[in-house]
């Protein structure tokens, strides 16, 4: 009997990765459809899942926080397009955008089961999903979206990346900093043939989160993981934006602490994915868990230096900026003083709806604070930012500190 029902999910499995299942009924198994160039990521998944066997029909509560508190006043949008970077705020954004991996997918954020995480839930990952309002989902592009009702590009629904739901999302699952130049390029292409967008003339704000996989895979291949290479590969798509992309405001979220999922390795189904998909920094010794957490440091402090170096800062109309909120924070607790599953899919890795409203708050909160004094250690429960007319408005980059908004 337990062979008929591993042999079954395997098949489920094979249907999901291949697209041959994609339903959207809320019930096992959720709505699927996975890119082709993920295999490596996908194999590991069905890996998991005939390890699970019917443990991976388990289902579970689908965490969602209740309707936000949303108090902000508007603000007044500029009466003619700026044309300095350093003079927007996000009423002046036009076009919003997204690259990296699984979690800029939204895999599994609406998932009641395992199989749910197959599920790119675009419309919902903190960076660039747009379902609903700012009241029920606190995305950077709901927020944008209270200050500039035209705002475009945002994802709308569940699909892979070639689906019309992913808009600008060009994340794909499983992918690594080394899959960042690619996205870039297909990024590029994407925004010139869609009529929605003015490329010349439309203010972007493009957000770049990628390095997870990389941690994941580190100790399978410790010389192609190198921070060097992290660095390298980044660097080669930051590149291909700065020297294509007209009007664009670029945000690189730093890599969190992965080693900490370790503690959410409790449980069979929890342990056997971390085990199977992402064993280096959750089921190895604990000196492959040290070193994974220093080149977790390493690639955090190498990027650092790319972004602060002044490479992409030679233009009015182009700049990256770091948002480093993610870097020293904490995994959220119960009152009982243990990790709290609910902000999190039911794999224990990717973040939940409820994680993703979360996470959006901490990355809005991030756009508005001085470069060099940016938070690195955020909270869940966090209160929304309220920028205001004026210098608290502006979009924080590197020239933008000491200056006044009149000047910018």
């Amino acid at each position: 009997m337990f062979n008929f029902v591993v042999t079954n999910i395997s098949l489920i499995v094979f249907a999901l990765v291949h697209g041959i299942i994609a339903t959207n009924n809320g019930v096992f198994p959720d709505s699927i459809s996975v890119s082709s160039n993920t295999n490596k990521w996908t194999q590991k998944w069905s890996m998991a899942i005939e390890k699970l066997g019917v443990e991976a029909k388990t289902v579970f509560p689908v965490y969602s926080n209740s309707t936000t508190k949303f108090t902000c006043p508007q603000l007044h949008r500029s009466r003619t397009r700026p044309q300095s970077v350093h003079a927007l705020t996000p009423a002046d954004i036009n076009i919003v955008a997204a690259m990296g991996d699984s979690v800029t997918a939204g895999n599994g954020a609406g998932a009641s089961s395992i199989l749910g995480v197959f599920t790119e839930y675009r419309k919902l990952a903190f960076s660039i999903g747009g379902h609903d309002t700012v009241l029920e989902r606190t995305t950077v592009p709901n927020l944008m979206q209270f200050y500039n009702p035209e705002v475009y590009g945002f994802s709308t629904g569940i699909g892979n990346v070639n689906s019309a739901a992913a808009g600008l999302n060009v994340a794909q699952p499983g992918n690594e900093a080394v899959h960042m130049l690619g996205q870039a390029q297909l990024l590029i292409d994407r925004m010139k043939s869609d009529n929605g967008v003015d490329f010349t003339n439309d203010w972007k704000m493009i957000t770049m989160f990628i390095g997870a996989n990389d941690l994941c895979e580190a100790c399978n291949d410790w010389n192609a993981y190198t921070p060097s290479n992290y660095v390298k590969n980044i660097m080669a798509a930051l590149d291909l934006l700065h020297q294509n992309v007209p009007r664009a405001f670029v945000n690189v979220v730093s890599v969190l602490d992965i080693t900490q999922l370790s503690q959410l390795s409790e449980g069979f189904i929890c342990k056997t994915v971390h085990l199977l998909v992402c064993n280096c920094p959750t089921g190895s010794s604990e000196a492959t868990k040290n070193r994974i957490q220093e080149l977790n440091l390493q690639y955090q402090k190498q990027l650092e230096a790319l972004i602060a170096s002044g490479r992409y800062d030679t233009r009015e109309d182009f700049t990256v900026v770091l948002q480093p909120f993610l870097e020293q924070s904490r995994l959220p607790m119960t009152s009982d003083g243990v990790p709290d599953k609910t902000y999190f899919a039911p794999d224990c890795f990717h973040f939940s709806d409820k994680g993703n409203k979360q996470v959006g708050i901490g990355l809005w909160n991030n756009l508005f604070e001085s470069v060099g004094s940016k938070s690195r250690n955020w909270h869940f429960g966090d209160e929304i930012h309220c920028p205001t007319d004026g210098d608290h408005a502006l979009l924080k980059t590197s020239k933008n500190v000491l200056r006044c908004f009149k000047q910018c």
